[in-house]
């Protein structure tokens, strides 16, 4: 081999030896940076915390304005204190409904009033304020009417009440002490007590677009008390529009956006709780409490099946009472000539107010008597519990008060409206 020949095998083989040739750099896959928002919304507010502090640093030294950064700089804090509260709570069912069916989804025992379309009211409205919300809230009598508006035209939407007045409602009135300059109110529930009521609102008092608050009626200063938000898992980042609470039913109804599309909403069924009772964040499983503040599963949440069906039961029997009153018609004798099929045909509203108590007291006894025959058919059967047999002596006493209690109201409702 000629010195050609050797140097040329050299150079080949130093070209090739893997002792000789470079490593080939891997490219490592970078984790993709979140924003501050983005953080927010995945419930990791002590990151978004940590990187705003960097952003609003950042910005000071380039002279820069500082005060949206500050805004969610607050959101960013309010959410890590939320997410620390976040009440332990059972959710047994839940719906995705367009935003028009929320009315037909909710179903509430007769005593909680109801929810009602505004645009049934506003025409029949003394001195309407301007831009109504859609959505209200009317208590069992039927005589007394909450809803959202606006004072003015564009103005910031608070919360009305209005009493019954003839066919309609008389001057509204806002609810003092519940006045806001920062974000709209919306979706007023007054419980039965008529002193609480929870609501929605949007401003900087609330983590989300909408956060839900509760409040409660102060006779002696006549105004209503400075409202509390809601905490975690009923508020989110995201809208949370509705609260009410079922006390009869011992069930609570939440309707939210979260993790929805456009004109979509959740209605979350929990079972509400007598106390409030929280996580513990420095000794539970940190993950744990997310997933609950978040609604991640509500099976999650399910920590006792006995408790979850009998309120899977309740909210059945629900539904079974909405159908029955749906498919029922309204019959009521005023005199020889006249028979009303429908509350609406009412002229006085003392009779009216009557009437929705009738059909109360109507359904107490339907409901009675069908308890009434189970209870019976289960005796016929072999039961002779001194359980049962108490129920049966129960019913027997009360139906007949009952009925009598019926029979006066109908005599009543019939003076007030021909009067």
């Amino acid at each position: 081999m000629n010195k050609f020949s050797i140097v040329c095998c050299l150079s080949l083989w130093c070209a090739f030896s893997p002792l000789s040739a470079q490593k080939k750099k891997v490219a490592t896959p970078q984790t993709p940076t979140l924003s501050a928002e983005q953080l927010i919304q995945s419930y990791r507010f002590d990151e978004a915390a940590k990187q705003l502090r960097h952003d609003i640093d950042a910005a000071l030294k380039a002279g820069k304005n500082t005060e949206r950064l500050e805004a969610d700089m607050q959101r960013a804090m309010m959410g890590a204190d939320m997410l620390r509260g976040t009440e332990r709570t059972i959710f047994v069912d839940s719906f995705k409904v367009h935003r028009d069916q929320v009315l037909a989804t909710l179903k509430f025992s007769p005593e909680v009033g109801h929810l009602t379309s505004m645009s049934e009211h506003t025409t029949h409205m003394d001195r309407a304020p301007k831009d109504i919300d859609r959505l209200g809230y009317m208590n069992e009598l039927g005589d007394k009417l909450f809803f959202s508006a606006a004072a003015t035209s564009g103005g910031v939407k608070t919360l009305w009440s209005a009493y019954r007045k003839g066919n309609g409602w008389g001057n509204p009135e806002q609810l003092e002490g519940l006045q806001s300059e920062e974000g709209d109110q919306c979706c007023p529930f007054v419980m039965p007590d008529g002193v609480t009521v929870y609501f929605a609102e949007q401003g900087e008092k609330s983590l989300g677009g909408y956060d839900l608050f509760v409040t409660r009626y102060n006779p002696e200063t006549k105004r209503f008390l400075k409202a509390e938000n809601l905490g975690m898992p009923f508020n989110s980042p995201a809208n949370d529009y509705l609260l009410a609470i079922d006390e009869a039913a011992s069930l609570g109804w939440l309707v939210t956006d979260r993790n929805q599309q456009a004109d979509t909403v959740c209605i979350y069924v929990f079972i509400p709780s007598a106390s409030r009772d929280v996580y513990d964040w420095d000794s539970d499983d940190q993950t744990l409490v997310m997933y609950a503040a978040q609604l991640h599963s509500i099976a999650e949440t399910q920590t006792n099946s006995r408790v979850v069906e009998a309120a899977h039961e309740r909210l059945r029997e629900l539904g079974k009472r909405q159908k029955d009153a749906a498919g029922r018609a309204f019959r009521f004798v005023i005199n020889d000539q006249k028979v009303y099929t429908s509350l609406d045909q009412f002229r006085s509203g003392t009779a009216r107010r009557i009437a929705m108590e009738v059909m109360r007291v109507e359904q107490e006894m339907d409901n009675m008597r069908t308890k009434r025959d189970d209870l019976q058919r289960e005796a016929a059967r072999g039961n002779r519990s001194h359980k049962l047999k108490e129920q049966l002596r129960e019913i027997n006493e009360q139906l007949p008060k009952l009925m009598a209690q019926y029979a006066t109201l109908c005599k009543n409702m019939r003076r007030a409206e021909i009067k």
